[in-house]
């Protein structure tokens, strides 16, 4: 079975186009950790959070950090003050 082939070009730009997406060739590096960390997460009022302790293990979250690939130089001290 030959494979078949697809210019995809003229529909990226119009996608590209419609959501006004920038730098979309820029090329980035991810650093990235299941945080598990809720969005909004604090102590209600003395030994008592604003969610069940159960529900704290239901909760996905992806965390990270990116950077462009052009620039692998970066001050990890600032990054950690911000």
């Amino acid at each position: 079975m030959e494979k078949m082939k697809f210019d995809i070009t003229e529909h990226r730009n119009l996608e590209i186009e419609l959501h006004n997406f920038k730098n979309i060739d820029n090329e980035y590096v991810f650093y990235y950790d299941e945080t598990n960390n809720l969005r909004k997460f604090w102590f209600k009022n003395e030994n008592k959070f604003n969610i069940p302790i159960s529900d704290l293990s239901k909760n996905f979250v992806l965390g990270g950090v990116t950077h462009l690939k052009s620039k692998m130089n970066f001050d990890t001290d600032t990054l950690k003050k911000i």
